[in-house]
């Protein structure tokens, strides 16, 4: 198991090449996982892990899928 890595809204955006109100929109729509600081409860941060699965594409060749 990999150790959670936690990036600011904006660091996200950037690495996605999208907007900060995409990343937003991710968030409500259950696509990454809110946290917060506890001291800076304003601070938004989202699992390192989940933004990198969003940029993994989805549709892949079929012969590339993996044998279930």
């Amino acid at each position: 198991m990999s150790q959670q890595q936690f990036v600011r809204i904006a660091e996200a955006a950037d690495l996605l090449g999208v907007s900060r109100q995409c990343i937003y929109q991710y968030i409500y729509s259950g696509r990454l996982t809110k946290y917060v600081d506890k001291r800076h409860q304003k601070r938004i941060y989202v699992d390192m892990n989940e933004v990198s699965e969003l940029t993994r594409p989805s549709i892949v060749r079929a012969d590339q899928l993996p044998d279930e």
